[in-house]
């Protein structure tokens, strides 16, 4: 107290600002630990057409109420839960979107059959009642995959062949999508690049589904070519994928048609080719604003394998015969007959 009694000011010094700052940064973390947080958000990867989808939108009050739960798709919103209307769940009429309202509730939403026209981002948008008025909200993008009904088909070739004669084959995979890759195999062995010949693909009806058509193109060499197994007489077969028919010797092509999970990260799954149409990661695109990302193939009814790279596997064999080998060797009309048996073969898995 200085004379006549007024009061002494301290300076404000670095120290005391210093502290000042210290305190309010303190404030704000207490602030930002308490109140509405979104802690996950569950968009699967891809589902099959025809599946159910389960979309999690998982959040903490920490002292608020909650006000809303909104979700939308491709910036449209499709389901509101608020919990003090009646009734608590509303759904808004979206091209690809039908909920189960039985099985959606504050957290949760059941999509029923999903078509290709379910695909897009959907985010989910969580809302506090007064005062904080705070708003959460993640998203993630979901595929439809379209698997193919058919095995690839095999077209231009002819049953036999001679040493060092062109074989000249198109494999074209059944309507699909994604557009699954399409690999080559010669007695069950992958074929070098140098024989690949790249064909347009086919692109059918309003949704866009697509034939992958993949060429092979090479000069047939001995080796290729199985010998007769002993004792002749019917078809035999050893662990490379050969088939000889009687006396002649023969050799499997084979094609494979894959749909797989790859094709969102850019690599087009086996066989390479295909990409996300962005360049964007799944992983990426399913990251959601200010929550935990857990963009996986959900769990439930009809759930896709988890993580499973395969969708879908489809392949064809064909097999050729040697038709000279400057001895005796000649196709015979038994060779045929059996090969039109052998010519096609079709396995599936999922």
């Amino acid at each position: 107290m200085l004379a006549g009694g007024t009061r002494s000011c301290e300076p404000w010094t670095f120290a005391s600002a210093k502290t000042w700052l210290t305190l309010l940064s303190a404030l704000a973390l207490i602030s930002a630990s308490w109140g509405l947080r979104l802690t996950k958000v569950t968009i699967p990867i891809y589902r099959l057409r025809g599946e159910m989808a389960l979309l999690e939108c998982v959040y903490e009050l920490e002292g608020d109420r909650l006000y809303s739960v909104k979700w939308y798709k491709d910036n449209e919103e499709f389901y509101r839960y608020v919990p003090k209307a009646n009734p608590p769940q509303h759904s808004y009429k979206v091209e690809g979107i039908r909920v189960d309202h039985h099985l959606s509730d504050s957290v949760q939403i059941f999509l029923r059959s999903v078509t290709l026209k379910s695909s897009g981002i959907y985010k989910c948008e969580v809302s506090a009642e007064a005062p904080s008025f705070a708003s959460v909200s993640g998203e993630g993008r979901m595929e439809v995959v379209f698997p193919p009904k058919e095995p690839p088909r095999i077209t231009g070739g002819k049953f036999g062949y001679e040493w060092n004669e062109w074989v000249d084959l198109n494999c074209t995979a059944g309507k699909s999508f994604p557009p699954a890759a399409v690999r080559w195999f010669v007695s069950d062995q992958p074929v070098v690049k140098e024989w690949l010949v790249p064909r347009e693909s086919l692109v059918y009806g309003p949704h866009g589904l697509i034939s992958t058509v993949q060429g092979l193109r090479f000069r047939t060499r001995p080796e290729q070519f199985r010998e007769p197994g002993p004792g002749g007489g019917g078809e035999s077969s050893d662990r490379s994928g050969e088939t000889s028919v009687g006396d002649v010797r023969s050799m499997r092509l084979k094609c494979v048609a894959v749909i797989s999970a790859l094709y969102w990260e850019g690599g087009g799954g086996e066989g390479g080719g295909g990409g996300s149409p962005g360049g964007e990661s799944a992983a990426a695109r399913a990251r959601p604003k200010g929550a935990v990302a857990a963009a996986t193939p959900a769990d439930g009814p009809d759930a896709s394998p988890a993580l499973s790279p395969v969708i879908d596997r489809r392949e064809s064999d064909f097999v050729v015969y040697a038709s000279s080998s400057g001895a005796s060797w000649g196709i015979s009309a038994y060779a045929v007959l059996m090969s039109s048996l052998l010519v096609f073969s079709s396995t599936q898995r999922r």
